[in-house]
This record gives C-alpha cells, structure tokens and sequence, in this order.
C-alpha cells in the first residue's frame, strides 16, 4: 500500500508540527489527524511523525534502562525509546485517532545477517484497521535504527509501512499466528529456513481462518487479552524460554483473581462464585509449575488458594455429605499440595502463620477422615 499511494501532502504536514502541540499525545493527536478524512491518511500522519521524531535510544537498550523506554508518554516526552515505546507511542495515538490498532510482539531477522533468535520474541509492532482490513507496521525500523550500526545517524525509511502480509513476514514473525494476517498461517520453521514466500495464490485474499480468533481477543478484557498471548506465544513456539514466560504470565493472572476474590468477599457474594475462581487460581499454579519456578510472593498466593478452597469446601462437605471419606481424602492430597507451595519460603511472620494455618487444616482434616472410617 504504501508504494500505491502519494503521502506527499501529509508527510510534508507532519514536518511542521509546533512544539505547542507536543504537550501530550492526545494533543499532539488531534493536530495531525485534523485535515484527514480516512483512517488510512490519519494513520500516514501518526505514523510519519514518530519516525520524523523518534529517535531510537540505543545508550538506553545498551544500559539495559528500558523503564522509561516503554511507556508511551516518556517517550514522547523524551523523544525516544526502543520498540516497545515506538508501539505503545503507535497505538494510543491510534486509539486517540478512533483507529483501531493492536501491539505485537514477535521474532525479527537481523538486518544484517537474517539470523533469529528463535527462542522468545525479541521484537514488537503494530497492527493496525484499514478500511475494514488488519494490516501490518513497524515504525520502529522505519524510523531508522538499522541505518547506522554505529549509531552515527538515523534515517528514516518507509519500507514496512502496511506492506503486503507476507513481505512484512520475510523478517517479522508475529509471536501469536493469528497476526500473521494470512489464511494459513506459517510454521517457526518456515521462517528460520525461509520458506515463507513472498506471494502464495494457497492462500486466501484475507485471513478468514484466523479473523474469528482476532474478534475473539479483541472482545477480552486486558488481563485476559494476557493470559491469551502467553498461551498462544508457547503453544506456537513451545521454547524453555517462552515457557517461563507463560508460567510466570499466568502466575500474574492468578494474582488478579485473588484480588477480584478480594473484592468479593466485601461485597458478599455466592461462595460458589469464590470457590470457582479459587480452582482457577489453584489450576493456574499447577500449570505454572511445570514451567518454571516460583517466586515467594507466587507459592503464597497458591498455597493460600489452597488453604482458602479446602476450608471452603470442608465447610459444605459437613453439610452435604458429612461421612464420605473420600472427600476428605482429596482436601488433604490439596493440603499436601498447598504444604509443598511453602518449603523453602522465606521464615518470616507471614509464611509461619500460612503453614501453621496449613498443618491445623491437615490435622482438622485427618481426624475427621479417622472418624468417618471408624463409623463405616
């Protein structure tokens, strides 16, 4: 596309943007989207001047100080940031501008040798709605950082700037397949042999395969939106890497469920309710553990799910089916689980009270199963 169309006219509009314009996104926003019409032109305009303006801050990924290099508003502010900030810049703008545009993170081939690092995503852009069409954008490499390896100078280039969607995969493999933006979606081996070719008459002139799954995510909210993209990452690449990833995605998941049971329980609802987001943050850490290990802050949160689960469903059994032994039997292999989450844990105050809490419900739990099976 952007070899079809004349953005003469706009990229010579972006190059006069008064500095009293800068003071914020949705400012700076407003002023280049305000001569255009269509989504494609306001698109051209954002696009066009964060890679006229954004300098790509190689001291910083250097120095590892990447803190400030994410967030959108730094970099605006700072006038530069590493990928993840030229996307995050990218997209709000976008939003700002009523366009619907999403940040993607993938593997890309280093402009000099096409080598990949095949084991977690090393790279993020955009994709973005264009007349009814996901398409695709890097603003980053656009704006100039492969031009000089020594870091002398920046110039700005226009090559991946809504290319066709396999062109933009000859060096850019989206971490989810779904943003392939192509019918079949390609293999990690296709990309590292590259197989991927630069036109395929197999393939279908929009992805419909994968535009279900597109509509999909986008109806998620943020968490879940997530929780999705670690799953969909390691399923696609299975790496150690990304499984660490993945775990450590969920296990942060996890902690946003303990925190609506949180609010829940001020607000008094069902305990079927809380005893169902209970099992899922006890499914989340048992998923997480076959990937990585965990931080103390994350084997607490699995141990107290336990332990909150367990007194839970103690209390309904004595109601419903007091002198099944088998019920208890399962709390207590929970129990064990929950016991096992705490080894090792810092000895501080917070985790000698969890495991005191967890050996009394052991103990509560034995006894009752001893009595069960003495009355059978």
């Amino acid at each position: 596309m952007s070899q079809a169309a004349d953005f003469s006219e706009i990229d010579q509009y972006v190059q006069n943007v008064p500095k009293t314009e800068k003071k914020s996104i949705e400012r700076l926003t407003s002023y280049l989207i305000a001569p255009y019409q269509t989504d494609l032109e306001k698109v051209r305009s954002i696009y066009t001047w964060i890679g006229m303006n954004i300098k790509y801050d190689h001291k910083g990924i250097e120095q590892d100080k990447l803190t400030y290099n994410h967030d959108a508003e730094e970099v605006l502010n700072r006038g530069k940031g590493v990928c993840t900030g030229f996307a995050n810049l990218f997209n709000e703008m976008s939003q700002y501008a009523g366009i619907e545009s999403m940040v993607v993170s993938g593997y890309s081939k280093d402009a000099l040798t096409s080598e990949v690092n095949p084991n977690v995503p090393d790279h993020v852009w955009n994709v973005v709605k264009v007349k009814g069409e996901w398409m695709m954008l890097d603003v980053t490499w656009d704006a100039g950082l492969w031009k000089n390896q020594d870091h002398s100078g920046q110039q700005r280039k226009d090559t991946y700037f809504l290319p066709p969607s396999l062109v933009f995969l000859q060096d850019h493999l989206p971490a989810m397949p779904m943003w392939q933006l192509v019918d079949a979606p390609y293999s990690m081996q296709d990309y590292l042999t590259n197989q991927i070719p630069l036109s395929d008459s197999s393939q279908l002139p929009y992805f419909s395969e994968q535009l279900d799954q597109i509509v999909h995510y986008n109806r998620l909210a943020r968490p879940e939106q997530r929780l999705f993209e670690y799953r969909e990452t390691y399923r696609f690449n299975p790496t150690e890497e990304n499984g660490k990833e993945m775990a450590h995605g969920l296990l942060d998941y996890a902690g946003i469920l303990v925190d609506r049971l949180d609010i829940m329980e001020h607000e008094n609802h069902a305990n079927d309710r809380k005893q169902a987001l209970l099992r899922e943050v006890i499914g989340l850490c048992a998923e997480s553990k076959r990937y990585t290990e965990f931080h103390d802050w994350q084997s607490r949160i699995c141990a107290d799910a336990i332990n909150s689960y367990v007194v839970n469903s103690y209390n309904e059994a004595i109601k419903m089916q007091p002198s099944d032994p088998d019920i208890y039997e399962v709390l207590i292999k929970e129990l064990q689980v929950a016991k096992g989450y705490l080894e090792g844990l810092r000895d501080d105050f917070q985790t000698r009270g969890m495991k005191m809490e967890n050996e009394q419900l052991i103990e509560v739990l034995q006894a009752k199963l001893k009595r069960v099976r003495t009355n059978e």
